[in-house]
């Protein structure tokens, strides 16, 4: 090999690595906000579920209060 050649060779091998480098930085990021996206989508849906429980229970007591009221306007419950 001619040393012109080799050190293109050498140029160009360093370049592949750099690209190579690049990209497994890039796919680690990819891997590491993935997950944290994940995670926070996980803590919202807990966060709704709760919320979304809480606010049906509260309706079920205003049902409820709502059939007592009635009994209690009507006579014989309900008739």
């Amino acid at each position: 090999m001619k040393k012109k050649d080799k050190k293109l060779f050498n140029k160009t091998i360093h370049e592949v690595k750099q690209v190579i480098a690049e990209i497994v930085a890039e796919r680690q990021k990819y891997h590491i906000e993935i997950t944290e996206l994940r995670k926070k989508q996980r803590e919202m849906r807990k966060n709704h579920d709760q919320a979304v429980k809480k606010q049906v229970k509260e309706l079920l007591e205003v049902i409820n209060d709502l059939y007592e009221l009635f009994n209690d306007l009507t006579d014989e419950k309900g008739r």
